[in-house]
């Protein structure tokens, strides 16, 4: 039974560096790990701003978004009660990603890894579920996803549909040091081998 690990944790705990040092270990194992890893620029109160797509291993980008607005303009309403305004998307950016996950999965890649599956995917059916779903398919390829906790029973009434796979679930933690995730990488890695 092919694996499914989900990486879940709230905004800025780690989600993204945990799939960037996990891409680099499985690359180094000769894995041959693909990955879309959603970058972000953020504000002074460390809330993204702005999104870009990236590719690895090849390293293209894609422009996915910013909030509505200028950056005096990100919060609406007045006071304590004062909300982020939602991004604003190109949907270009999602078609791009899309075409490289389905070429990976078209060159046997050893391991998906989708940073980072949000909303739009799980509420809605847009954004990268298109492409999660279609690597959801191909049961020989390890599917590694992050995502923030209170999504994932969404997430997977949306994959219930698609062959089972064994699932681990990681709390990530961003107060770990790299040092400190090697050993948790190692437990993915041998998660995704033990279960092809």
């Amino acid at each position: 039974m092919p694996s499914l690990v989900l990486l879940l944790g709230p905004m800025a705990s780690g989600k993204t560096s945990l799939c960037k040092l996990l891409f680099h270990a499985m690359e180094d194992s000769n894995l041959k790990p693909f990955a879309i890893i959603q970058e972000n620029r953020r504000d002074a109160k460390g809330y993204p701003v702005a999104l870009r797509l990236i590719e690895l291993p090849g390293g293209k980008e894609c422009f996915l978004g910013a909030r509505a607005g200028n950056v005096e303009e990100l919060y609406s309403g007045e006071g304590s009660g004062k909300e982020l305004k939602p991004f604003v998307f190109e949907r270009s950016a999602f078609a791009w990603a899309t075409t490289e996950i389905a070429q990976a999965l078209a060159k046997d890649c050893g391991a998906l890894i989708i940073d980072e599956i949000g909303p739009l995917e799980v509420l809605e059916g847009g954004g990268l579920m298109t492409a999660l779903e279609a690597a959801a398919k191909a049961e020989r390829v390890p599917l590694i996803v992050s995502l923030r906790p209170s999504l994932e029973e969404k997430l997977m009434l949306r994959l219930s549909r698609f062959p089972s796979r064994q699932i681990l679930r990681i709390a990530t933690d961003c107060s770990k040091g790299k040092n400190d995730l090697f050993p948790l990488i190692q437990t993915i890695i041998r998660h995704c081998q033990d279960k092809k």
